[in-house]
């Protein structure tokens, strides 16, 4: 049976209301686990993607696509794990460099410490390459920045990233 993390159960009744609904009683596990209680979690990373809302917003959708695709390619992430965020922004508010059209985007990933040189350079040339085929856009429109932070900087379902058991590896 599986269990939301918020649920209030007996085994919580020392505690006060507040802090119930804080401790997590059971993750939910992306692939069946041998054995009952253990914690999995999907990597985490956040995905900004900024531009001119004329141009991100009719495109957002198969823009998600093609950056979830990359970083399962790239990085063997979880197909169903996808933290996007699209920033569209009013023009006069996006200033970019000469030489760029109204196309132009930034793309920063943060991420969870680890992946290789070659995994990450693998990913930009994968964006690069798809965003320009898939999407229409030209790599000369797309900036691309990965950041990445121990995973005791992250913090995700009232545990912290080095807390969490992974279902997958990260050094690749």
């Amino acid at each position: 049976m599986l269990i939301s993390k918020y649920s209030l159960t007996s085994s919580y009744s020392g505690q006060s209301k507040a802090s119930r609904f804080l401790l997590p009683q059971k993750v939910v596990p992306l692939l069946p686990a041998a054995d009952e209680g253990v914690i999995r979690k999907k990597e985490q990373n956040m995905i900004r993607v900024y531009g001119i809302k004329e141009q991100l917003n009719p495109i957002k959708a198969k823009l998600s696509d093609v950056i979830n695709q990359c970083m399962v390619d790239a990085l063997s992430f979880p197909e169903n794990k996808r933290a996007h965020r699209f920033i569209p922004m009013e023009k006069e508010d996006y200033y970019y460099p000469e030489g760029r059209s109204d196309a132009y985007m930034v793309i920063e990933i943060s991420m969870m410490e680890g992946r290789s040189v070659e995994s990450k350079k693998k990913l930009i040339h994968l964006l690069f390459e798809r965003i320009d085929k898939e999407v229409g856009i030209s790599p000369n429109d797309v900036e691309i920045t990965i950041t990445e932070s121990p995973a005791c900087n992250w913090g995700f379902r009232g545990i912290t990233g080095d807390e969490a058991k992974l279902n997958y590896k990260v050094n690749v």
